[in-house]
């Protein structure tokens, strides 16, 4: 059974055509166009350029499987890392003034925190407030 990773590997790597792959339902365009991006940012480049621009003239996955066989480069294996969101500090202190905040203005900590983000606004000089009312 084919999965997206053994059709990138068949494009990135081994450069093997496959002749079933318009029946095949584990071929979805979008994942290996964003696949192949992520491998490199040279073959980010050339989806961005080629793939990405002409989608129309690639309808059928046969068409867009054979033409990412001849535009990317053959190249060694290695794996390919996914980008994640980094997490936020837990450890933020300023959590405290927001609650402050919310409180004396009457807005939820969502509103502060966005008119406080959006507005540049340092409130690191405001923090002995929340201290004194506590």
């Amino acid at each position: 059974m084919n999965t997206v990773f053994t059709h990138l590997n068949n494009i990135i790597h081994y450069k093997r055509n496959d002749d079933g792959i318009d029946s095949d339902t584990t071929y979805n365009q979008y994942m290996i166009n964003r696949w192949v991006s992520m491998y490199s940012p040279q073959m980010a480049t050339i989806i961005n350029h080629t793939t990405n621009t002409y989608w129309s003239i690639l309808a059928s996955k046969y068409d867009h499987h054979k033409f990412l066989l001849g535009v990317i480069p053959k190249s060694r294996i290695y794996r390919i890392n996914y980008i994640k969101k980094s997490k936020k500090d837990k450890e933020d202190k300023s959590g405290d003034i927001y609650k402050y905040l919310a409180k004396k203005l009457e807005l939820s900590e969502r509103e502060i925190k966005y008119y406080i983000d959006s507005h540049n606004i340092d409130i690191t000089n405001y923090k002995h407030l929340c201290k004194k009312n506590h």
